[in-house]
């Protein structure tokens, strides 16, 4: 059984900040590269990523600038097919 809720009055707001307190509102700006490393012991990086593009998991880990550009340069193959950031760091 669903459950339906009153509708809100014409015109009716949230109370000032309301909006602000949703969790959403403190969550931390993404980095702007992460790295996504394999499993095992060596943990060897799988794909480079922009932080937008970020997957989760306890294998990515965030990286610099340049050691995004030292391991697309090292293997052009680790940058991930969605996000492109081989093109955003002018690696081609």
């Amino acid at each position: 059984m669903s459950r339906i809720w009153p509708a809100p009055a014409a015109g009716a707001r949230p109370k000032s900040g309301a909006w602000s307190r949703l969790p959403h509102a403190s969550l931390p700006p993404p980095p702007d590269w992460v790295v996504e490393q394999g499993i095992g012991v060596g943990r060897r990086p799988v794909a480079v990523h922009q932080g937008f593009c970020r997957p989760t998991g306890s294998r990515v880990k965030t990286i610099s600038r340049e050691q995004a550009l030292t391991l697309l340069a090292e293997d052009g193959r680790l940058a991930c097919q969605n996000c492109r950031p081989d093109t955003e760091l002018g690696v081609l």
